[in-house]
């Protein structure tokens, strides 16, 4: 720098108050500058800004308005002024003169961590922010940093939010890793790179024979994410599982899954390497997406396939289902193939009894036993789908008899509790068909379902459906919501959780779910004052979440 230069800095507008005056001030007498023209330049620059704005503020305070609000009207104030001036130069130049150690008691500070978040998703390649951005990482906000796009182009960031992610998802419980898979996958799916990065580690994680299960669903659910939004990523999860060493099997999934169906040529070379003595490894035929071809090619009934093909379907489904590898440090050394003709046995029965058509009693206790088994459970789903989202199911539909088709999805919930989701998930699909019925009907077919919800309640999947209901709550008819809650004051019993509370109190704090309350009489007044007693006692509630109760515990009372 010049004398003239550092001259101009020295003249700059309450030039006393940066960070960098003593810097500048010494250079300015390293190069033969006068001390004593420091003292007159800074005095002649300073305009006392920073003190204008504390005596505004304490003018503010003394007006009446709370210290925090105006500490936070004056954060908002700076931040608003860096995020509409920020210069992508300039905050680089701050690295030239050192680590910045003031950005250490900076990003203690949610308000200025938010603010380096934001500016980073706007200039993701400053280095300033970038260095901002690792020092957060490495002061354990973690969560925080996952919320931000742009951390996928720092690669030792992005590989600690992804390690702590993981750690996190493999101690959460069913509601928590569903909530959590969410993020999860939104952060991996940044962008092709990102996605092999955190598919890398699942793998190299997947080795701990602990977690090895709950990863290989990450994986598999991370997989199915991706491919809404990156383009043939299931290649990668080929290399992942071993296609380098079994070519021929890599070779006729990649072209099914290119072609996005069953292909006669592909599937009978899948069968007959898969009925060798010496197979390749079962995991190849789990992927996700080829899985679903073969579900949907079996349980799409009644189908025009030959017999012989569908046989050979029907094998690879079954190996893939019931088949397990024995892994030694050598490799795969030998197929656990002992359930394989009892799953083959069982699929074929399965859709025997379908492809009647008509569920009568032999194919009812035909099905009630087959289920047991989850690929058939699965298969059925896909089944149920069909039929139940057919306008024309409902059309004979009598409100006091449950279809054996619903029926039938409660005994897939009870019996296999990871298909929870995909029963929910039809349940829900099923509000959206518009059934060729009379419209009055539709109500007594719609609170059906919704015993189903409350089924998959009893069973766990509480806050889901909870949160569903939430959702749709102004779109339903008031009476579906309130039987709803009936239902649930029927069978729920104390101890809650304080996110099941928040959740059931959403919903019935609303006020036309209170008022319909109020006016079902004294049963119900006092089974939402007991409710509201026990929602008290939920340790770990928040401030609002008790008003919240006691208002519907206080509307209840007036009737």
């Amino acid at each position: 720098e010049s004398l003239d230069e550092l001259t101009a800095k020295l003249r700059a507008p309450d030039a006393i108050m940066e960070p960098s005056v003593l810097r500048v001030a010494g250079n300015f007498v390293r190069l033969g500058g006068n001390p004593e023209d420091i003292v007159g330049l800074l005095s002649e620059s300073y305009h006392g800004y920073a003190d204008m704005a504390n005596l505004a503020s304490e003018w503010l305070v003394d007006s009446g308005l709370p210290q925090e609000d105006v500490s936070e009207l004056v954060r908002a104030h700076i931040r608003g002024m860096i995020m509409q001036n920020f210069n992508v130069e300039r905050a680089n130049t701050i690295l030239d003169h050192g680590s910045a150690p003031w950005l250490n008691d900076m990003i203690q500070h949610t308000t200025w961590r938010q603010l380096i978040y934001d500016l980073s998703q706007t200039y993701p390649n400053s280095l300033m922010l970038n260095l901002a951005i690792k020092r957060i990482c490495n002061a354990g906000y973690l969560d925080e940093i996952a919320q931000v796009t742009a951390v996928g182009s720092q690669i030792d960031v992005f590989a600690n939010v992804v390690s702590h992610s993981i750690a996190r998802l493999v101690k959460a419980d069913d509601v928590e890793l569903d909530r959590a898979l969410a993020d999860f996958c939104r952060i991996a799916c940044q962008s092709q790179h990102t996605y092999l990065v955190t598919q890398s580690m699942l793998h190299a994680t997947m080795a701990n024979p602990r977690y090895s299960s709950i990863l290989r669903r990450v994986s598999q659910e991370l997989q199915a994410f991706a491919m809404t939004r990156l383009r043939d990523v299931w290649l990668y999860g080929l290399l992942f599982n071993g296609s380098d060493t079994n070519p021929a099997v890599a070779t006729a999934l990649q072209t099914i899954l290119n072609a996005r169906e069953l292909l006669p040529a592909e599937t009978t070379r899948l069968h007959e390497l898969y009925s060798k003595s010496s197979p390749p490894p079962v995991v190849l035929l789990r992927l996700p997406a080829f899985f679903e071809l073969l579900v949907s090619a079996l349980f799409t009934l009644p189908s025009p396939a030959p017999a012989d093909y569908l046989s050979k379907c029907t094998y690879l489904l079954a190996y893939a289902a019931s088949v397990r590898d024995d892994i030694s440090a050598s490799g795969y050394v030998r197929n656990d193939t002992t359930e394989l003709q009892e799953t083959i046995a069982v699929i074929e029965r399965a859709m025997a009894a379908l492809s009647e058509g008509t569920l009568h009693a032999s194919a009812m206790s035909e099905l009630c036993e087959a289920i047991k088994h989850p690929v058939v459970s699965l298969g059925l789903l896909h089944w149920l789908k069909g039929v139940l989202c057919d306008p024309a199911f409902f059309a004979a539909f009598n409100s006091q008899i449950v279809p054996t088709q619903l029926a039938l999805l409660d005994q897939v919930a009870q019996q296999h509790e990871l298909l929870i989701p995909n029963v929910f998930a039809l349940l829900r699909s099923l509000f959206d068909v518009a059934y060729n019925i009379d419209p009055l009907l539709v109500i007594d077919v719609r609170r059906m379902i919704i015993d189903r919800l409350v089924f998959l309640l009893s069973l766990g999947h509480a806050l889901p459906v909870i949160a569903f209901m939430i959702q749709r709550v102004h779109s339903f008819d008031v009476s579906l919501t309130v039987h709803f809650i009936s239902q649930i004051l029927a069978i729920c019993t104390a101890p809650f959780s304080a996110h099941f509370v928040d959740s059931l109190t959403q919903l019935m704090g609303t006020d036309d779910i209170l008022t319909s309350l109020k006016k079902k009489g004294p049963a119900m007044h006092d089974a939402v004052a007991g409710l509201c007693q026990h929602f008290r006692d939920t340790a770990g509630i928040a401030d609002a979440v008790r008003a919240r109760v006691d208002r519907i515990a206080d509307e209840i009372k007036r009737r």
